[in-house]
C-alpha cells in the first residue's frame, strides 16, 4: 500500500506521518490516513483541519501518481 511508506509509521490501522523529511509529499506530522487498491484515499490532517479524499476506480494502482500529486496541490493552496 502506497500510503504506507517511508516517512509513516503505523498506528489504528492507518498511516501516520512522522517524518516530513521523508514521506515524499507536503504535510504536516501526525497527519493520518490509508488508500485503497484501487486508487481511492482518505487523509486527515488535525494541524491543518483538513480531510482530503479521492475517490477513482482505477487499476493499476495509482498508476499516474495521482495520490503525490493531488497531495502536494492541497497543501500548496493552503499557503
Amino acid at each position: 500500500n502506497r500510503t504506507y511508506t517511508e516517512g509513516y509509521g503505523f498506528g489504528l490501522g492507518v498511516a501516520v506521518r512522522t517524518n516530513n523529511g521523508l514521506a515524499g509529499t507536503l504535510g504536516t506530522l501526525g497527519a493520518f490516513g490509508w488508500s485503497g487498491k484501487a486508487t481511492t484515499l482518505c487523509v486527515m490532517d488535525p494541524a491543518e483541519e483538513l480531510v482530503m479524499l479521492v475517490f477513482t476506480q482505477h487499476l493499476p494502482y495509482d498508476e499516474h501518481g495521482l495520490f503525490e500529486r493531488f497531495t502536494n496541490l492541497v497543501y500548496q493552496a493552503l499557503v
